[in-house]
């Protein structure tokens, strides 16, 4: 602001003379003596202050002396008089604090004076930068222009008596923290001094506490030695105890254990002997339905070969024109042709090969009644006992080379499970077969 406003003297400049009244240079002039009145207080109050403050230094310079003689004094005191250490030391620490205290205080009381003054001089500044404005605020609603080289004097005038003055103070500020800095450190260094001869002191008096202890401590670790050599051989004894009773229940446990193997091992073999022998009571039916169906088969192949040999003797009494027609000959003999073609078809062939086309055959013909499985590959000419016994033959046959099959499967088979599931439905299949051959053995008798 003050840059930027012109000031009473540089207005007061800038007019003329003509057209200047006399009441405002009489102002003028009258605010510049009191402003350099003002400067003149302020450089004598700051004199006065450095007179002030060095006083109390040399005071403080005497108050030290004077401590220092009697720390001294109680220094020689204290080694003539070593038996009074303790209360000696007592008091010295009680003087110590006083005396800290005592310094705190008075840094504390400097520190509010300075920053009474500093507070002091903050509002003189503000009350004269306040001044001032008005007063250029003053000049400038009557005057409007300005002498910039009058403007620019009396500004570094004010600029220089402003840092005069700020350099003074700062240099009595310097004056008071170096003196407060060099009582801290003589305080210090006496705290320290004090501190060095009471921790001696204290040094020596643990220095024997610590070695009745030691001795106390050796005494106590040579007892407690003794306990725990005593402890440990009642634990080595206990152990040796303890080990001999493990010995004994692992060998204990071991003989449970060939106990149970040989037990489980016994339980084993009969369960073994069990499905072996029924496994050989299954063997042993599947060779007796084997045996009954090859009997059974062989019966019809006795038949079989009677009524060629029937058929023989019939056409050689043909040929020799004694016996049946001619037609009823040839009838018989196509009858008999494809009787044979029947026996050798590919019901048989397809029973044997063991696949699954050949199982779908099979269950065809079992779930089909005995009269429609004779008739499926019988002529019509047939008459029922032939046709039965067509059927039982072809039957016969078939359950030969499924039975083959099924061997195939059995044996083809990884799973127990799988394997017994077709153990059940080729006895489902047996017994299927078996009552058809009953159904025809009734129907030839």
């Amino acid at each position: 602001m003050q840059a930027c406003e012109p000031t009473e003297v540089q207005l007061a400049v800038a007019c003329p003379p003509s057209s200047r009244p006399a009441s405002a240079l009489d102002k003028l002039a009258a605010s510049i003596q009191q402003q350099r009145a003002r400067q003149l207080k302020r450089l004598q109050a700051a004199v006065h202050q450095a007179a002030v403050a060095k006083e109390s230094q040399e005071q403080r310079q005497q108050r030290e002396a004077a401590a220092a003689a009697r720390q001294h004094e109680l220094e020689q005191q204290r080694q003539e008089q070593a038996a009074a250490v303790a209360r000696r030391a007592a008091a010295a620490e009680e003087r110590r604090r006083r005396k800290v205290e005592e310094a705190a205080r008075e840094k504390e009381k400097r520190k509010q004076q300075l920053a009474a003054r500093l507070a002091l001089g903050a509002e003189r500044a503000e009350a004269v930068q306040q001044e001032r404005h008005d007063r250029v605020r003053h000049a400038v609603m009557q005057q409007r222009r300005a002498e910039a080289v009058r403007e620019r004097s009396l500004l570094e005038d004010a600029q220089r008596l402003d840092f005069m003055q700020w350099r003074q103070e700062r240099h009595a500020e310097q004056l008071e923290r170096a003196a407060a800095e060099r009582a801290a450190a003589e305080a210090a260094r006496r705290e320290e001094q004090e501190r060095r001869e009471m921790a001696r002191l204290q040094a020596l008096a643990r220095a024997a506490a610590a070695e009745e202890e030691q001795r106390q401590q050796k005494e106590q670790r040579r007892r407690q030695k003794e306990a725990e050599l005593q402890q440990r051989s009642s634990e080595l004894e206990e152990l040796r105890v303890l080990k001999r009773r493990q010995q004994q229940m692992r060998a204990d446990y071991a003989r449970h254990r060939a106990a149970l193997a040989a037990q489980q091992e016994e339980q084993r073999r009969e369960q073994l002997a069990g499905r072996l022998a029924a496994k050989e009571a299954k063997v042993a039916a599947m060779e007796a339905e084997k045996a009954a169906m090859a009997h059974a088969l062989e019966a019809v192949r006795k038949e079989i070969t009677m009524q060629e040999h029937q058929l023989r003797e019939a056409l050689r009494q043909a040929e020799n024109g004694v016996g049946p027609l001619a037609a009823d000959l040839a009838d018989l003999q196509r009858h008999r042709a494809e009787q044979r073609a029947a026996e050798g078809g590919p019901a048989v062939e397809s029973g044997s090969h063991g696949g699954p086309d050949a199982a779908q055959s099979w269950d065809a013909h079992v779930h089909r009644p005995p009269s429609q499985a004779a008739s499926h590959h019988a002529p019509l000419a047939m008459g029922p006992q032939e046709e039965a016994r067509h059927a039982l033959q072809q039957l016969l046959e078939m359950e030969m080379a499924r039975e083959v099959e099924r061997e195939h499967l059995l044996e083809a088979c990884g799973s127990e499970d799988e394997r017994a599931r077709l153990q059940a439905f080729f006895a489902l299949e047996r017994q299927s077969a078996m009552a058809l051959v009953h159904q025809l053995k009734q129907q030839l008798h």
